[in-house]
């Protein structure tokens, strides 16, 4: 009946390849909740980059931008990603904008300055992004969705990736990399994993390790090191 072939059409939508376009609307449900704010200080609540990864981030751009470097930034969660759009926009208010080699800031445009790509953007528009931040020099910065983007896109003219949490799939973020480091990259390309110690997401990335030296040895009998 007509019931039945409208929840399996649903269901089709929720189960394709760019699945966080569902896990967003949770991600801003929860946010819109806000049940944290008892445990945060004002200060924090009014500054995103409050956080030592967003400041880390920030200090990052404005070192890139001066330079001529662009940003891949790769994050699997979408909250996140609008976070990194409001600490944009809190610093082009202030002032402290996108810096210019010659010393000077101007605000951050979405679609000129930095893009995002996601599971609600659609194929034509993606493509558009990922041809307009590769041929113009103004664009910086681009914010991904790690299973969005991680696959079947070229970014060669980024020459700088932060991932912003880690997955429990490695291969999703070695992917992100290879969004870069591919051919017709002309720079050396520097990767950042941010990770808080003491944490959930340093034991996720123990595990990806773990991971990767299993599929190592399967192909070769070289031995992987481990710095934890």
């Amino acid at each position: 009946d007509s019931d039945s072939k409208q929840k399996k059409k649903k269901k089709s939508k929720a189960s394709r390849s760019d699945e966080d376009y569902v896990q967003s609307l949770n991600s801003r449900e929860d946010r819109n909740k806000s049940w944290w704010d008892d445990f945060r200080e004002s200060v924090e609540q009014a500054e995103p980059e409050g956080t030592g990864k967003f400041l880390f981030l920030k200090l990052l751009l404005n070192e890139t931008c001066e330079i001529g470097d662009k940003v891949l930034v790769f994050s699997q969660s979408l909250g996140v990603l609008d976070l990194i759009e409001e600490m944009l926009k809190i610093a082009s208010e202030r002032g402290e904008g996108l810096k210019s080699s010659k010393g000077f800031y101007r605000p951050w445009r979405k679609g000129r300055d930095y893009y995002r790509l996601d599971g609600s953007i659609s194929g034509n528009k993606r493509q558009n992004d990922i041809d307009a931040f590769n041929d113009t020099k103004k664009a910086r910065l681009f914010l991904i969705s790690t299973r969005a983007g991680s696959l079947g896109i070229n970014l060669f003219s980024a020459n700088r990736i932060v991932l912003m949490d880690a997955s429990w799939n490695p291969s999703f973020d070695t992917q992100a990399i290879f969004r870069s480091y591919r051919l017709g990259q002309e720079k050396e390309v520097y990767v950042y994993r941010l990770l808080a110690h003491g944490t959930m997401e340093q034991k996720i990335y123990g595990r990806q390790i773990t991971k990767q030296a299993l599929a190592s040895r399967v192909v070769d009998s070289e031995e992987t090191g481990r710095l934890f």
